[in-house]
């Protein structure tokens, strides 16, 4: 089965200020941390249709994106309820695209992803000190420039980076979910997400669309 390094969907807004961010504590030990949303209130600039989004740095899926993805059984995310309205905008400005399947704002859902993988990322990280947390197994590292190019989304950039750093993925450590993380960051995606986007004709590598590079399995 193909899978595919997801690069980006479209931003159409950002979180409302009133959202409440709360500080997780994610390692006893070392005292990482992370935010967790809730109470999440999604402001769109506007719609054209749109099933797969972001903004502030987070995912959200539309009612029928989630009922297809549900339907065929896609594995590896949850989901969570959010509160959806428009921004306020001068008069004249059109909110609702031509693209739009409905007249209004579907339902949307706050999209994470909590299917996990290990994969070969040496070439993504320097490592700033090679000494692991006893707890969380985490050492001290940062991006490089190679694989910050490597990860960006190419309808914001203008077009893909040329020889971009491969992700390959340990078959072996795959527990069979279509969407599933290789670091905190990185999203793969099987081909039966894929094909779960295709039916309801959402543009793949198109502008405006859910952008994606094929990657690699390893043993």
């Amino acid at each position: 089965m193909n899978i595919h390094f997801l690069l980006g969907v479209p931003v159409m807004g950002e979180m409302s200020p009133e959202t409440v961010k709360t500080k997780i504590t994610t390692c006893e030990v070392c005292e990482r941390w992370d935010i967790q949303y809730s109470d999440i209130t999604f402001i769109f600039d506007r719609w054209n249709g749109e099933d797969f989004i972001s903004g502030g740095g987070e995912q959200f899926i539309s009612q029928r994106l989630k009922d297809k993805l549900e339907e065929k059984k896609i594995k590896g995310f949850k989901t969570t309820p959010v509160n959806v309205k428009f921004s306020k905008q001068r008069g004249g400005v059109i909110r609702i695209g031509k693209g739009a399947y409905q007249d209004e704002l579907p339902a949307f859902y706050h999209f994470q992803v909590i299917g996990k993988a290990e994969a070969a990322l040496d070439d993504w990280y320097m490592i700033l000190d090679p000494t692991e947390c006893e707890g969380c197994k985490a050492n001290n590292k940062m991006m490089t420039i190679e694989a910050s190019k490597s990860r960006a989304n190419p309808e914001l950039t203008g077009k893909d980076i040329d020889n971009p750093l491969p992700i390959n993925v340990y078959h072996a450590t795959w527990k069979n979910n279509d969407i599933f993380l290789v670091s905190p960051t990185f999203k793969i995606l099987t081909e039966n997400f894929v094909d779960t986007l295709q039916e309801l004709e959402i543009k793949i590598n198109q502008k405006g669309g859910v952008w994606l590079r094929q990657t690699n399995w390893i043993e």
